[in-house]
């Protein structure tokens, strides 16, 4: 017993030594450092790569547009006058109004993203005015057939009283009783 008392006795001290508190004291506030400067590291990659997403993104746009552009020029060229563009039907233009209101919508919110993705990073912050919504125009609406009795114009003479529910008419027979 003696043994396992002076086995704890000398443990209590080297754990309780102010070297030992010191040494551990600075193992903690060296390892938070680290914590805390891979956290900010593991941020600014993040937002590296939102932005070259948003590079990517545009640059990608961009050459897709030129393409469609291309190829539009080259089927120009290749119609005669008589092919001429034809007009959609009302349903494509309706989607097609929608589609870019979506997409509006969806470009300011990403560009208010990818803006402070920047200013994390300490980048130029482009001030790009905010995408205007399109106006979604609504296909009117086909005319509705009237009858000829519902365009009554006597008004009802007596005021209808509410129905009572079964609750109420229950809760009125028990205030009877």
């Amino acid at each position: 017993m003696e043994r396992i008392q002076a086995q704890a006795n000398k443990l209590w001290q080297i754990v309780s030594s102010p070297s030992t508190v010191k040494a551990y004291q600075e193992t903690l506030a060296l390892t938070w450092a680290i914590l805390k400067e891979t956290g900010q590291l593991l941020w600014l990659l993040l937002c590296l790569g939102l932005v070259a997403g948003d590079w990517f993104w545009k640059k990608s746009y961009k050459a897709g547009q030129d393409a469609r552009v291309w190829i539009d020029a080259m089927q120009t060229k290749v119609e005669t006058p008589e092919e001429e563009a034809t007009q959609a039907t009302s349903t494509a233009d309706f989607l097609s109004e929608t589609g870019k209101s979506l997409l509006a919508t969806g470009q300011a919110t990403v560009t208010r993203l990818l803006n402070t993705a920047k200013e994390q990073l300490g980048l130029e912050v482009t001030s790009e005015p905010p995408a205007k919504p399109v106006p979604v125009e609504t296909p009117p609406a086909p005319p509705k057939a009237v009858s000829p009795s519902a365009t009554s114009t006597t008004q009802p003479t007596e005021a209808i009283a509410p129905v009572e529910t079964p609750s109420e008419l229950s809760t009125q027979a028990l205030e009877d009783e």
